[in-house]
């Protein structure tokens, strides 16, 4: 048969494989988006994020209120004084 190839025990006409390249073509244009997305987005990531998980209400709170407050007073020192750890800001969040 001319013109048609077997694959996958189907035969394919050019039709058929015009459109798996064009599937083709456009999982990569998707692809390449994603990168691209991800890329512009690295400048706002490049911040190192710790978790502060402290207690600041309840039984504990005469413990965790100090240690809260040193922890996220450590992270500002080492911005300040080192400018963040191994040249990255650090950022404390509180959960």
């Amino acid at each position: 048969m001319a013109g048609k190839t077997l694959l996958n025990e189907r035969w394919l006409t050019p039709a058929h494989i015009e459109k798996s390249r064009e599937e083709k073509s456009m999982k990569m244009k998707l692809g390449t988006m994603a990168v691209a997305a991800v890329m512009a987005a690295s400048p706002v990531m490049a911040d190192l994020v710790f978790p502060s998980l402290s207690y600041r209400t309840g039984p504990y709170a005469a413990g965790g209120i100090p240690f809260a407050d040193g922890y996220a007073d450590y992270m500002n020192l080492l911005n300040a004084r080192d400018g963040g750890i191994g040249g990255v800001m650090t950022n404390v969040l509180e959960c």
